[in-house]
C-alpha cells in the first residue's frame, strides 16, 4: 500500500533540507532531499547541460511543488507502468539554454521552471499506449494540468496540478514544426479507442472529458463571420430590390439531412459539437427565429449518427 500512502501524501508539504556543506550554493535545497518513496531531488533537477548555476529550485514555491511532482510520478509508474525522466525541473538559464539550442520549449514561464513539469520515456510499452492509458486512467488524469503528445522525441511531456491551481487537462501534441497545438476529440479518440468500448465510445469520451477550448479566438471568430454575413446581406439587398425576380436558394434542414447521409462519421460528431459549442458560448451570435431550426440541423445528425450504428 506504499503508492496509496504516495496517493494521499500529494498535498502534504516536506520540509525543505539545508545544505550546510555547500553554503556558497544559491539553492536552499540538499539535492539529496528525499521527496517521495521513490524519488529524491536529485532525481528531478538533473541535467546534461553546462551552467553557471546548479539546477536547483531557489524558491520554497517550486521545491514544494517539486514534492507534489514526485509524488505523482509514484501515481503514474504504479497505474500506468515504469518509466524514465528524461527532464523535469528547469532554472530559466537551463530552460533558455534548451531553446537556444533548437529544442521545443514553452515561451513564457513553463511548468518545468515551477517544478510541475516533466519528460518521460515508458519503458516496458509503446508511446501511443503509455499516452493512452493516461488519458483513460481517473487517477492520473485528475492529476494532468497539460499533457503532451511528443512523438519526435520519443516522449510525453507532463504538467502536474497543485493545491491551489488545479486546472481541466489540456491534451497536446508536438507537431511537424515544433509547435504544441490542441489535439481534436477525433485525434485523442485514435488513443483511447483500444481502453473503450467502441471508437464511437472513445470519441464521446473525449470530447465530454479531455478536449478544452480557448473561448476567445472563438467568439472573435464567429463575430467576424457574423459581420462579414451581414454585409454580404446588406450588398445584395439592392439587387434583391431591382430584381423582383432574384431569390437565393435556402439551404433547408431536409436539404442538411440528406446532405449528412453523405458525411463521414467524423465530420458529423465535428459538426455536431461545433455547432453544440456555437449555441452554448455565444448563442447570440444565432439570431432567435434561426435557433430552432439550427438545433434541428444537430439533431439530424445525431439522428443519422444512430441509424448507422443500427
Amino acid at each position: 500500500m506504499d503508492w496509496l500512502n504516495s496517493v494521499t501524501g500529494f498535498f502534504s508539504s516536506p520540509t525543505p533540507l539545508q545544505n550546510p556543506q555547500s553554503p556558497a550554493t544559491p539553492s536552499l535545497y540538499n539535492p539529496e532531499a528525499q521527496l517521495s518513496q521513490s524519488y529524491r531531488l536529485k532525481d528531478l533537477v538533473k541535467t546534461t547541460q553546462s551552467l553557471s548555476s546548479p539546477n536547483l529550485p531557489t524558491e520554497a514555491l517550486h521545491f514544494t511543488n517539486l514534492s507534489h511532482l514526485a509524488e505523482a510520478l509514484e501515481v503514474f509508474g504504479h497505474e500506468i507502468g515504469p518509466f524514465q525522466i528524461i527532464s523535469a525541473y528547469r532554472t530559466k538559464e537551463l530552460q533558455q539554454k534548451l531553446g537556444a539550442s533548437g529544442d521545443p520549449v514553452a515561451s513564457g514561464t513553463s511548468f518545468h521552471e515551477l517544478g510541475r513539469g516533466v519528460d518521460i520515456y515508458p519503458t516496458t510499452m509503446s508511446l501511443d499506449e503509455y499516452f493512452g492509458r493516461m488519458l483513460v486512467n481517473e487517477n492520473v488524469k485528475s492529476l494532468l494540468a497539460e499533457v503532451a503528445y511528443k512523438p519526435g522525441q520519443k516522449s510525453i511531456h507532463i504538467g502536474i496540478n497543485v493545491p491551489g491551481d488545479v486546472r481541466e487537462t489540456k491534451v497536446l501534441s508536438l507537431n511537424q514544426n515544433n509547435v504544441y497545438a490542441r489535439l481534436t476529440s477525433s485525434e485523442i479518440a485514435r488513443f483511447i479507442e483500444p481502453y473503450m468500448e467502441s471508437l464511437d465510445a472513445a470519441y464521446d469520451y473525449a470530447a465530454a472529458r479531455l478536449v478544452t477550448w480557448n473561448k476567445t479566438p472563438l467568439i472573435l471568430a464567429m463575430v467576424a463571420a457574423t459581420g462579414g454575413l451581414l454585409y454580404l446581406i446588406l450588398k445584395k439587398a439592392p439587387a434583391q430590390r431591382a430584381n423582383p425576380r432574384f431569390r437565393t436558394k435556402r439551404f433547408t434542414v431536409s436539404a442538411y439531412k440528406e446532405d449528412m447521409k453523405t458525411w463521414s462519421d467524423a465530420k458529423l460528431r465535428e459538426y455536431i459539437s461545433e455547432a453544440e459549442r456555437t449555441l452554448q458560448l455565444a448563442p447570440q451570435m444565432v439570431p432567435k427565429n434561426q435557433r430552432r431550426r439550427f438545433k434541428r440541423i444537430v439533431a439530424s445528425a445525431y439522428e443519422e449518427l444512430t441509424r448507422r450504428k443500427k
